[in-house]
């Protein structure tokens, strides 16, 4: 697949929907990584399923650090306006532009 970068540090390797990069990369000990996490699809303009939506394969260690600073963002247990959503991707993506500029699309 195609490998991206950031500072010269490797990022993801691939782009693409969910369902895809998940049975592509079975069994590599990467991780598929919803870019907006399913939990705010409803605050999306996206109307498909989460396994439709726009995702990176990042390594396990990569993955969490995502997940965790959606985590800091935007607790569990709340339910948040899609401004809301889309300025935490903009602070969890800063440092990754490429990524940001596919979550925006989604508002």
């Amino acid at each position: 697949g195609d490998y991206f970068w950031n500072s010269g540090m490797f990022i993801w390797s691939a782009q693409g929907p969910y369902n895809k990069l998940r049975a592509q990369n079975r069994g590599s000990g990467n991780e598929v990584h919803h870019l907006i996490e399913k939990r705010f699809l409803r605050n999306t303009n996206f109307y498909g399923s989460p396994k439709d939506m726009m995702s990176v394969v990042l390594t396990k260690a990569q993955h969490r650090a995502f997940t965790n600073e959606w985590r800091k963002q935007l607790a569990y247990g709340r339910l948040y306006s899609p401004d809301a959503v889309q300025f935490a991707a903009s602070i969890v993506y800063a440092d990754y532009p490429e990524l940001l500029a596919i979550v925006n699309r989604y508002f």
